[in-house]
């Protein structure tokens, strides 16, 4: 499984290994090495075909479920500013939490009109030129920028005026 991350504000992409990926939003042991913990509220879409050099106009036959979910960092090694600075910073185990069940597609514009059909349908346009989608792949749209989280405090996600989800870092 792919987990494909559009950072916000940004024209590119990356991947996360898909052993980053949490499907509850439980307690997070953050590694000694992470002395700043950096988190970004994200909509999360799943990929239910298979597909290569997608067009945007199809792009929707090729998604099923969106939901929210967070990405989380160790700033301190990303502002390293080094070669692999987003790969190390990325790839600690549990660092995506997806809680499920995601709702259906149909919903995506009543959870978060920021993104558009159109929207993800230039993005799988442009991921899948260079990459296969295959089924359970997601694609992770980053809502706003990084932000450092407070370690001594549970971590809250909110859209709106609800609580998604929270969790204790420990």
């Amino acid at each position: 499984m792919n987990l494909i991350v559009i950072p916000h504000d940004c024209d590119n992409y990356y991947f996360r290994p898909d052993t980053t990926m949490v499907h509850t939003a439980r307690d997070f042991y953050c590694p000694d090495e992470i002395t700043v913990l950096e988190a970004a509220p994200c909509v999360c879409i799943r990929i239910c075909k298979s597909g290569k050099a997608i067009s945007e106009r199809f792009a929707g036959r090729y998604y099923d479920a969106v939901g929210f979910g967070v990405t989380l960092y160790a700033g301190n090694i990303l502002a390293q500013d080094e070669l692999f600075s987003l790969t190390r910073s990325t790839s600690f185990d549990a660092t995506t939490v997806i809680p499920t069940p995601l709702a259906p597609a149909e919903q995506l514009q009543e959870l978060c009109p920021d993104i558009t059909r159109e929207h993800i349908g230039k993005w799988m346009a442009k991921i899948s030129r260079n990459n296969l989608l295959r089924i359970g792949d997601m694609l992770i749209f980053e809502l706003a920028p990084r932000s450092v989280v407070d370690k001594s405090q549970p971590f809250t996600l909110e859209w709106g005026d609800k609580e998604l989800f929270s969790f204790n870092i420990c």
